[in-house]
């Protein structure tokens, strides 16, 4: 998505013509049309994404046989990053971070208040460490 971006408004893809342009330009419209699909509502909260998700329902399914379906903070920090990117976001896209945003701090707090040991187990990973230092 962001290569796709970038070959709109960034001056090293000035070489592509402007119909490759515009197909870049809708192809990321679809790609947040998307993400924000996908973004998983539990008791009517929107929380985060999963790592998987059924093409056609945007529902949270299984990838691996060993990999269920699970609200994932890596994919899920990646996502939010990138809709933060975004120059004029769409009220879907402001209420998709702001819900993200959400469970990321009520879940980190949870975490370190019910189990720091586990958290430590964790404290390499990149969306731990970006929201528990913070």
């Amino acid at each position: 998505m962001e290569l796709l971006r970038d070959t709109v408004h960034d001056s090293d893809f000035a070489f592509l013509a402007p119909d490759r342009r515009a197909a870049a330009t809708a192809a990321v419209e679809r790609g947040i049309e998307c993400i924000i699909k996908c973004q998983v509502v539990i008791d009517g909260e929107r929380t985060v994404w999963c790592a998987q998700h059924d093409a056609q329902t945007f529902a949270p399914v299984q990838a691996r046989s060993y990999e269920l379906p699970t609200l994932s903070g890596a994919e899920s920090a990646g996502i939010l990053k990138f809709l933060m990117s975004v120059e004029r976001p769409s009220a879907d896209v402001v209420l998709a971070v702001h819900a993200g945003a959400s469970w990321f701090e009520s879940t980190i707090s949870q975490s370190l208040v019910a189990d720091r040991a586990a958290l430590a187990h964790y404290r390499n990973s990149l969306s731990v460490r970006i929201f528990a230092t913070n």
